[in-house]
């Protein structure tokens, strides 16, 4: 699980079940995504993959910044390169989604769940599916809805791991 990151100048480093790790700010891969994503175009996939997880109640937010509006309504994330958010506003189910999520952050996502371990927990081959738009966004959807449905306390990797089982790409 990710603790907390810390951005340098030249690389990034995280804190990892107590120990850092560090990478470039490039990509750890050689991912060549050049596809930028934007959710408003998508809403009525967005909401069909919430109602298929049982979440018809769940409303969808799409804004310029997950972490700022994380921060006026009090939502704690703890993860760097945030493109989406779930939580409670209100008692009602909310993802939020960035305006426009672009490859370099699609890369950087990638490469986190690499430093995660999700390739070594038996997933390489799906990791590599999320190079493709579509399927990005259904996971970061589904992996979001997660964070709703999975019990409090759910890491990251449970949360990928719970999305990749649910894709229909």
């Amino acid at each position: 699980m990710i603790l907390g990151a810390v951005a340098q100048r030249e690389s990034t480093a995280f804190a990892t079940q107590g120990l850092w790790v560090r990478f470039p700010s490039a990509p750890l891969s050689k991912r060549r995504l050049v596809a930028s994503i934007e959710p408003e175009l998508h809403r009525s996939k967005i909401e069909a993959i919430l109602q298929r997880v049982g979440l018809e109640d769940c409303e969808v937010l799409i804004v310029d910044s997950p972490e700022e509006w994380a921060r006026q309504h009090g939502v704690k994330r703890d993860l760097p390169f945030v493109s989406a958010i779930a939580g409670l506003v209100d008692g009602r189910p909310v993802v939020v989604l960035q305006r426009k999520i672009t490859s370099d952050t699609q890369s950087r996502v990638l490469d986190g769940m690499v430093v995660r371990g999700v390739e070594l927990e038996g997933f390489p081959a799906e990791v590599e599916t999320l190079e493709d738009p579509s399927a990005y966004l259904e996971h970061l959807v589904l992996h979001e809805a997660a964070h709703l449905i999975l019990p409090d306390g759910a890491t990251e990797l449970q949360c990928d791991q719970w999305a990749f089982e649910r894709m229909s790409v």
